[in-house]
């Protein structure tokens, strides 16, 4: 699932360059720039942005010196703040920036950009026109722009990001999660007096594939799954939130791929997995918080991969495995915090792997005494109280 992480602004009094600040993201998370700069006499074209920024549109007011214009990135790993390049020295300029966490990695964006602009005088709407989305799930981002600095109230349904006023001039941007693909209909943007400048877009963000985005929502919340001799992939955000909440998976010489961040939250919190001759491989961030949060697994015969950052949070915590002639690789940080607060582990005749940096407190921590025929490598395990 698609969501809105962070926004930051820029503002530059005159130059032919600007340095943009990011705001918050993580890798695969799209960024969106959203500028607006003004010239006294005729529109000068932003050229570039650097860091490898992609123009999705530009809406420019022909001879009134107003220009808007949208560029986006899928972040990297690591990424600095890029810098936007004028033809020529522009009277003021600001950019409106944000982050999406959940988006397709391949194709970011699913529709558009729709555009209108006007100059009439005195007008205090702007339409963001209709976009035709491709699949459920998709976000609709909206930016409006007006030569004077003063306050945009977003169309009805959407959520505001910012109103970035600066020196007679205004960008705003929202968003709106599109739960069925199909005609998202026109948005009005209402602004707070006339103006004679005024600019809007419409877009829409593709969601995750293979099996991403996937959000359960209950006083109880369950998410099942039992598969046969067969492969499965869940690549995206997988959210499971109620008073009892619960993710559970039985396989049976099935391989299963989960690569996506997943979210268990509730006053009853629980990770559930069931494998019998099945390959598993676990590498998105697994988090299971509640009054009493588990993450258990019982696995005969079967390799398993927990590559990535589990987060067992709650009064009472606990992190559970019982494997029979099991191939066990536990290479990412494992987080166990409680009041009581287990990480149990029982093995008959496996290979298990424990990688450095697990942590288990705070007040009560302990490790199962019943590890049988378990042979450790890179066996350092830290043990920290009063976290």
């Amino acid at each position: 699932m698609i969501n809105f992480v962070a926004s930051a602004n820029t503002t530059s009094t005159p130059a032919a360059t600007m340095v943009v600040t990011l705001p918050s993201h993580s890798e695969g998370d799209v960024i969106i720039l959203s500028f607006v700069h003004n010239y006294n006499s005729a529109v000068q074209a932003l050229t570039a942005v650097s860091e490898g920024y992609t123009e999705l549109a530009s809406l420019a007011i022909s001879g009134l010196g107003h220009q808007a214009s949208i560029w986006y990135k899928k972040a990297g790993a690591s990424e600095v703040n890029p810098t936007a390049t004028y033809s020529a020295s522009s009277q003021i300029m600001a950019c409106l920036a944000s982050s999406y966490s959940g988006v397709d990695a391949t194709v970011q964006i699913d529709v558009g950009p729709s555009l209108w602009t006007t100059e009439d005088p005195g007008d205090t709407t702007v339409i963001a026109p209709s976009v035709t989305t491709t699949l459920d799930g998709t976000m609709l981002v909206n930016v409006a722009t007006a030569d004077d600095d003063d306050a945009f109230t977003q169309p009805s349904g959407m959520t505001l990001v910012d109103n970035l006023e600066f020196n007679s001039m205004t960008t705003a941007s929202a968003y709106e999660l599109i739960a069925t693909a199909g005609a998202t209909g026109d948005k009005t943007w209402t602004f707070a007096q006339n103006t004679d400048e005024i600019t809007a877009v419409s877009f829409a963000l593709r969601p995750a594939v293979g099996g991403g985005g996937i959000s359960i929502v209950g006083d109880t919340a369950l998410f099942d799954f039992n598969a046969l001799a067969g492969t499965v992939e869940l690549g995206g955000e997988i959210l499971v939130t109620g008073s009892t909440a619960s993710f559970d998976y039985a396989a049976i010489s099935g391989t299963v791929d989960l690569t996506g961040q997943l979210l268990v939250t509730g006053d009853t919190a629980n990770f559930d997995y069931t494998a019998l001759p099945g390959g598993v491989d676990l590498t998105g961030e697994i988090i299971v918080t509640g009054s009493t949060a588990n993450f258990d697994y019982t696995g005969g015969n079967g390799i398993v991969e927990l590559g990535a950052v589990i987060n067992v949070v709650g009064q009472t915590a606990n992190f559970d495995f019982n494997g029979v002639n099991a191939e066990v690789s536990l290479t990412g940080e494992i987080i166990i915090i409680g009041d009581t607060a287990t990480f149990n582990y029982q093995a008959l005749s496996g290979l298990v792997v424990i990688g450095q940096g697990q942590k288990i407190g705070t007040v009560t921590a302990g490790f199962a005494e019943s590890i049988i025929g378990v042979q450790y490598k890179q066996s350092t395990i830290t043990v920290n109280f009063g976290e």
